[in-house]
Order: structure tokens, then C-alpha cells, then sequence
């Protein structure tokens, strides 16, 4: 388990191997790395996260010839409201963990 500070306006993409592991015909894999390059492009450009998210979509669809060979899943989550003053949250330690 890995614990993340958030704070008002950050956005978090949650996804499944699915889209990371789309190919293209000649079997070019989309990867992290493109993925990443897209979220950060729409980020700059100030995208709203519902188009993000459908722009993101659209990529995986048309980087595979417009149809999925794996479940592909994306959620984009931001956060749109004021700061939520909190106590720091300790978390159970797990058996076998660092």
C-alpha cells in the first residue's frame, strides 16, 4: 500500500494493463510512457477531465485501429474542491512488508 498526499487540483488516472498493453497492428505497444505523455499534454493544455478522459479513450481506441483486444479500463479522478483539514492517517503494517 503506498500512501499519496493530495491536494485541491491534483488528478489521479487509475487504468488497467489493458490500455498500457493496446498494440497497434504491427504490434507497437501504446505503454506507459505514451500514456503519460498524453495525460501531461492534456494537463498543460488545462483539459477539463471529462474530455481528458474521453481524449485518452479515443487515443487507446485509435492506437489499436479502433477496436479493443483486451478489457481496457481508465478512471480520472480531481480533485475540484477546497482543502479538507485532516489528521495524519496511520496505516496497519502489513506482514512481509518493508
Amino acid at each position: 500500500v503506498q500512501v499519496e498526499a493530495l491536494e485541491p487540483g491534483d488528478t489521479v488516472l487509475l487504468y488497467t494493463d489493458g490500455v498500457t498493453d493496446a498494440r497497434t497492428s504491427a504490434g507497437s505497444e501504446l505503454g506507459l510512457e505514451r500514456l503519460v505523455d498524453l495525460l501531461e499534454r492534456e494537463a498543460a493544455a488545462e483539459t477539463p477531465p471529462e474530455e481528458t478522459l474521453r481524449r485518452l479513450i479515443r487515443s487507446t481506441l485509435e492506437f489499436q485501429g479502433g477496436e479493443l483486444r483486451d478489457d481496457a479500463t481508465l478512471v480520472l479522478l480531481q480533485w475540484s474542491g477546497p482543502a479538507v483539514p485532516r489528521e495524519p492517517v496511520e496505516l496497519p503494517q502489513q506482514s512481509g512488508s518493508v
